[in-house]
């Protein structure tokens, strides 16, 4: 098959989930709030498991989103931030998006305030199983205003079921992990991930600062 790239898309695409997000007024979930960003990174690639929390406009329903972010702006956003609530915490996955994609990832459909509940009518019917696919976009500017179409979000949304749902379901980091970022040099997991072979072929990058460099693997 041949594939044909935009030219602002990089050739072998990836999808980035940043562990150290601006949280404005928003508490983080109770089982994480008490770790620091360092050691939920940690703690997510000891244990294998990436968790969904209910956010903003997911209509209760558990999501875990990753964004479309190239080398430049993943960089941009350490040194300098993405908005005005400032720069971001340097540690984050980095995922394959094609085997994100075949395990369920989709990207986030965008709409202002008064279209994003037709829009979830449209797509889903009266008993929607993906609502969280939908992002609210406010489109004038004020107080208030949200607009997130830069991080170009996608999410795995968690379907609807019957019984009692689970209050965090997970994904499966490994399988679809094929880099860590971390916010110094030489840094590993505080605890033991030997279970996982696929850490071998998992790229480490540092942050120094002002710029990614790559720093060998986790194996």
């Amino acid at each position: 098959m041949t594939e044909v790239f935009h030219p602002d898309q990089r050739p072998v695409p990836h999808l980035v989930h940043y562990v150290g997000r601006q949280r404005g007024s928003d508490p983080l979930p109770r089982d994480v709030r008490g770790l620091t960003t360092e050691q939920r990174l940690s703690a997510i690639l000891v244990t294998g498991l990436l968790r969904g929390f209910v956010t903003t406009g997911t209509v209760n329903r558990p999501v875990v989103c990753v964004s479309d972010a190239s080398p430049a702006e993943l960089e941009a956003s350490f040194r300098i931030g993405m908005n005005a609530r400032g720069r971001v915490e340097p540690w984050a996955l980095v995922f394959d998006r094609q085997i994100a994609w075949e395990t369920g990832i989709r990207p986030a459909l965008y709409a202002d305030t008064q279209l994003a509940h037709q829009l979830r009518y449209d797509f889903f019917g009266e008993h929607p199983t993906r609502p969280g696919l939908v992002q609210r976009v406010d489109p004038i500017a004020g107080d208030g205003y949200t607009d997130w179409s830069h991080e170009r979000e996608w999410r795995w949304v968690f379907p609807v079921s019957s019984q009692v749902p689970d209050p965090n379901p997970t994904v499966q980091v490994w399988p679809i992990l094929h880099a860590v970022i971390a916010g110094r040099q030489g840094w590993k997991p505080d605890g033991a991930i030997s279970a996982y072979p696929e850490r071998a072929t998992v790229q480490r990058w540092s942050w120094t600062g002002t710029s990614l460099v790559h720093d060998g693997t986790l194996a």
